[in-house]
């Protein structure tokens, strides 16, 4: 099942236009419409050629791969060595320069990483770049998007390989008249790839150099049949496939753009790298802009429609006040500075009546602390943790020997001012007590008192303790940790 899933989509063919140069000069193909040019063709007649072939083919805007043919490709495969590094892509590229016949300033270099002969290694393609660059760029200003460039070898071998995935070692053969590409693959990945006359005598010889036995499957793609007969005499167990070879270069690219991800050359880098890094979501930013522009437009618009509420609320506040004053002042004319006239008549009123104004003054906690110290009984022993004084309220915490000392502590305290609440007390573990006292500072008694905290009145002492207040106060709360 998984199998068929595969098969099916290998052989969809996606909406792409692969500009393809071959021997008897260049041929466009969408889908199933093609177009060929002479080998003379400009770029600009390339261009041209491709946007009437997508008018033609009802398809605009298409994909575009480029596909250059073997005589335009040098391949070569470095072994890694002690002074190579296969991650160094600049180095590699000058490495090049003794194996190939080509300067590194004029060629544009991909590599793939493979395995040959049990040896880490780099699978590389090259092409000279400035005739590509112009075909690349004149098909991008009429308006296509150029996705890759990849030689047509590599696009037919994609295809196989999408069909029926590789393990090990695979041969695969592609005849042209006179022509063959033999590209040797390796668990999926080119490890070698020739471009040879054919010949029997040379197909021999291949096969005895690379070591291609029984075990090596075979795939041929002889689209006349001219030749398949010469290759079953060295190759009985040969493959051959049944589709056409331009029919397999489109399908080989439509699956390239599928899974450009994956490990496959690309020569659309470099100096033949895009102009424009955006160009695939070209449409995408458009419309963004368009969506900023208009959130934009809309922020203007609302906070001008704002500004105007505003100003006619603002204004009808103002008629409001004006029909109000003339109200309460028809003799007068409407000063220009209103709000400052209704003030100081409001001034003038409250005056008139004896109005007057009073701020509450939060009690002193130094004062409050300082009269709760004078306060505290020297006749009993015991220890203060914590005192906290929050505008007048008093909140203790102390140890002491007998459970009735914190009692003794609260009595004295409502005998010098305080309205104190009963103690809470709690038995610690060493046998002392913790207990903890909560009152009010209501102003000094006035003579001699033996009522306790509970009887004094709060309405009465409070005025009493106005008397006592310092005229300037200070912060309103305090916390100190005294021990005794």
């Amino acid at each position: 099942m998984n199998k068929a899933k595969k098969d099916k989509s290998a052989n969809r063919i996606a909406s792409v236009c692969v500009v393809a140069h071959e021997s008897h000069g260049w041929t466009l193909r969408y889908n199933d419409h093609s177009e060929v040019l002479p080998e003379d063709a400009t770029a600009d007649q390339i261009a041209q050629q491709v946007k009437e072939s997508s008018i033609a083919s009802g398809h605009a805007n298409v994909p575009v791969v480029l596909a250059p043919s073997s005589d335009d490709c040098f391949f070569y495969c470095l072994c890694e060595d002690g002074d190579l590094d296969l991650r160094d892509r600049a180095a590699l590229k000058f490495e090049l320069e003794d194996h190939l016949p080509i300067d590194a300033e004029v060629m544009v270099v991909d590599f793939v990483d493979v395995v040959r002969d049990d040896r880490p290694a780099a699978a590389c393609v090259a092409i000279a770049w400035k005739k590509w660059k112009a075909i690349a760029d004149a098909i991008e200003d009429a308006g296509h998007t150029v996705n890759a460039i990849v030689p047509s070898t590599l696009l037919v071998t994609r295809w196989v390989e999408l069909l029926d995935p590789s393990q090990g070692r695979r041969l695969l053969l592609i005849t042209d008249n006179d022509r063959c590409d033999q590209v040797e693959l390796y668990d999926g990945k080119i490890v070698d790839w020739k471009v040879m006359a054919f010949n029997e005598k040379t197909l021999q010889l291949q096969k005895s150099l690379r070591q291609i036995d029984e075990s090596v499957e075979v795939r041929l793609l002889d689209e006349e049949g001219d030749h398949r007969a010469a290759i079953e005499s060295i190759y009985p167990d040969v493959n051959v496939l049944s589709n056409s070879y331009h029919d397999i270069v489109t399908r080989g690219s439509a699956a390239y753009l599928r899974e450009s991800s994956k490990d496959w050359i690309d020569l659309r880098r470099d100096e033949l790298a895009p102009a424009d890094s955006l160009r695939g979501v070209r449409t995408q930013l458009r419309w963004l802009g368009l969506a900023v522009a208009s959130f934009l437009v809309a922020i203007s618009v609302g906070g001008w429609w704002r500004a105007q509420r505003i100003e006619s609320a603002i204004e009808d506040l103002r008629n409001q006040q004006v029909q109000s004053f003339r109200s309460s002042f028809p003799d007068t004319r409407v000063p220009s500075a209103l709000l400052r006239r209704v003030r100081s008549e409001h001034a003038r009123m409250l005056g008139s009546r004896g109005a007057k104004t009073s701020i509450d003054i939060p009690i002193s906690a130094p004062f409050v602390l300082k009269r709760l110290l004078m306060a505290l009984p020297d006749t009993v022993r015991f220890q203060i943790d914590r005192i906290e004084i929050t505008n007048g309220e008093i909140d203790i915490e102390l140890q002491s020997l007998s459970p009735v000392d914190a009692g003794r502590v609260a009595e004295a305290l409502s005998q010098f001012g305080f309205a104190m609440k009963p103690p809470i007390t709690n038995q610690s573990e060493d046998g002392t007590f913790n207990s903890q006292i909560r009152g009010n500072w209501l102003g000094p008694q006035r003579g001699p008192s033996n009522e306790t905290s509970t009887s004094i009145q709060p309405k009465a002492q409070f005025v009493g303790s106005v008397s006592y207040m310092p005229t300037l106060s200070l912060a309103g709360s305090s916390q100190r940790r005294i021990s005794s």
